[in-house]
């Protein structure tokens, strides 16, 4: 007895120390006027995908993916460049212990036990009798893999800092997801696997061994529609936008200010745009977007996200880069 508590002691300590600790810090900043939590449903695929998710992505680029030493013939060894391939590998289930919770606050733990039950799944496999060429159907007893993934889920907060003017994410876990989408790439149904703990750096080392994988993306939140927990709000998250825009002469000189991230062709702000921005009014800014990286450590197998900007989402768009 005196053995489960202190396992059930250590559990719930080890959750604490991941998504609530996270959210406790923000609401316990006095410099924080405006915070929320949200999910953000996202693809890691490159080119035109048929889905409509909630978090509005422009481009997926792959900055790094590194192939397996010896290529066999199958489906896994050939996925290397998926971000679902390195999170659905034999590799992950291995080490899945103490790292794969139930909800996307990371507070209840899954055995396991739960883990194998949540990850399994039947595959239907079609062959032909060689003798007279009729169809054998079998129900195949297997796991979720790479294929199965079709998106991901990002459960995150939001927060405007008053002291520093700036807009903050912190990303706190991530979901595979295995969704069903109709013909007009609305989602039909789909099966929350289970949650992981996202790691936050302020830089990454793309020439680190241990990452194997990094793609840098962009994922918009629009406010009308979306749910989430408000975990501080001594102002609006308008107000705290439009507050921010008023900082944009001193970040354009700074030259912390672009109309895109930069590598999206984006210009640095100019006079007119700044001026343009500056007669928003709060009923003008949709949203917020923002560019991060996303990485894939395969020696610790963990997921790994820097911010790298973000911004209001109006008609004049533009982009605040991170220091």
């Amino acid at each position: 007895m005196y053995k489960l508590l202190l396992t059930a002691l250590f559990c719930a300590s080890f959750a604490q120390s991941y998504g609530q600790e996270i959210l406790n810090k923000i609401k316990q900043n006095p410099d924080i006027s405006w915070a929320q939590t949200t999910t953000l449903e996202f693809h890691t695929k490159v080119g035109y995908q048929n889905m409509k998710l909630s978090g509005g992505m422009s481009q997926n680029l792959v900055v790094k993916h590194q192939m397996p030493l010896i290529l066999k013939n199958s489906y896994d060894d050939f996925s290397f460049h998926s971000f679902a391939g390195k999170i659905a590998t034999k590799d992950f289930w291995g080490q899945a212990k103490n790292k794969c919770y139930k909800d996307p606050q990371l507070q209840q733990l899954l055995s396991p036990d739960q883990i194998g039950k949540k990850i399994a799944t039947i595959d239907t496999v079609v062959t032909f009798d060689p003798k007279d060429f009729k169809e054998i159907v079998e129900l195949v007893p297997t796991t979720y893999s790479n294929s199965h993934i079709s998106h991901f889920k990002l459960f995150l907060c939001y927060a405007y800092n008053s002291k520093s003017k700036q807009l903050e994410i912190y990303p706190i876990s991530m979901a595979p997801i295995v969704g069903r989408f109709d013909a007009k790439g609305q989602l039909a149904e789909e099966v929350e696997t289970f949650w992981i703990p996202v790691e936050s750096r302020k830089q990454l080392d793309p020439k680190q061994e241990a990452i194997n994988w990094i793609q840098k993306q962009q994922l918009s939140w629009t406010f009308k529609g979306n749910e989430g927990q408000s975990i501080v709000k001594k102002q609006t998250v308008a107000e705290a936008i439009i507050e921010q825009v008023e900082e944009l002469t001193k970040m354009a000189k700074a030259k912390k200010a672009y109309t895109k991230y930069p590598l999206f062709y984006g210009e640095p702000l100019d006079a007119a745009s700044i001026t343009n921005l500056k007669a928003k009014q709060a009923e003008d800014i949709k949203g917020i977007f923002f560019s991060y990286i996303l990485a894939w450590d395969a020696q610790q197998q963990k997921a790994i996200i820097q911010i790298e900007g973000c911004s209001p989402m109006s008609r004049g768009c533009l982009y605040f880069i991170a220091e």
